[in-house]
C-alpha cells in the first residue's frame, strides 16, 4: 500500500513539475495584453499646458504629460531653440507624482538622426 500511494504521489508531482516547465518556456506574447484600442491612450486625453511667469511649464496631472509627451513625440513642442548666439532650453517640471495606470502610455521619446 504505501508504495502505491508514493508511486501515486510521484506521479502527481512529475506532472507538476512538467507543467510549470512548459508553462516558463512559453512566449511573453502568450501573456502580454491585447493592444489598446483606438484612443485608449492617454495622447487622447492630453491637456495643453501654458507656462508660468518664469516660462517654466509646470506638469501636474497625467492628461498634461500626455500633451507634453504628443507634443514631443510629434515635434510639436520646441524643445530647444538658438539664433546662431543664445541657446534657449524649454523647462518642464514635475509638480506631483501621476499615475498612469486609467489608460494605455505611449513613452516620451525622440530618435535624433
Amino acid at each position: 500500500m504505501g508504495k502505491k500511494i508514493r508511486r501515486t504521489g510521484r506521479r502527481i508531482l512529475s506532472f507538476i513539475l512538467a507543467l510549470v516547465m512548459c508553462t516558463s518556456y512559453m512566449p511573453e506574447a502568450v501573456f502580454a495584453d491585447p493592444e489598446p484600442a483606438e484612443g485608449s491612450d492617454w495622447t487622447a486625453y492630453a491637456q495643453e499646458v501654458t507656462p508660468n511667469a518664469d516660462g517654466v511649464y509646470e506638469i501636474g496631472t497625467p492628461a498634461q504629460l500626455a500633451w507634453l509627451a504628443k507634443g514631443v513625440n510629434d515635434y510639436s513642442i520646441d524643445q530647444y531653440s538658438s539664433d546662431g548666439q543664445t541657446e534657449t532650453y524649454t523647462v518642464f517640471r514635475l509638480t506631483s507624482d501621476i499615475d498612469l495606470s486609467a489608460h494605455y502610455w505611449i513613452p516620451i521619446a525622440n530618435v535624433y538622426n
